[in-house]
């Protein structure tokens, strides 16, 4: 991964819109649980040169063959570019669309590699499996 470390967590997210605008978003009806998952991540520059590297955009697939990419509304924005040594945090927000949360056994987190302010990569992208619900 070149320069540049990275962390996460998974959280359980249910949405039970009680709106009809808000339903209309999950295209569910009123009251009716949407699942999702919450992965927080964190990452850091601990090199002097600028860097991009967008866990914002990481892409997830999961045992119950889903390849979710994240709910720009309901996620924390992370800043992709990291201007010398800093640090950014933020979570992304998936949400499945054929199963539920429980039916998960483990998760594979993509992101492309990280690039220097030339747009050159700076190591391999990033593959992550993490076994969940044990």
């Amino acid at each position: 991964m070149g320069n540049l470390g990275q962390y996460c967590t998974i959280s359980k997210l249910l949405i039970k819109p009680k709106t009809e605008e808000a339903a209309n978003l999950f295209d569910v009806a009123v009251g009716e649980e949407v699942d999702a998952l919450t992965i927080s991540m964190s990452g850091e520059n601990t090199s002097t040169e600028d860097m991009n590297f967008y866990l914002g955009q990481a892409v997830i697939i999961t045992n119950t063959k889903e390849q979710l990419e994240p709910d720009m509304v309901l996620s924390e924005h992370i800043e992709g570019n990291y201007l010398g040594k800093v640090k950014h945090e933020g979570y992304n927000v998936y949400v499945l669309k054929n199963s539920k949360v429980e039916d998960l056994k483990n998760i594979e987190i993509r992101v492309s590699a990280p690039t220097n302010s030339n747009f050159d990569e700076q190591g391999e992208d990033v593959t992550h499996t993490i076994e969940v619900n044990k």
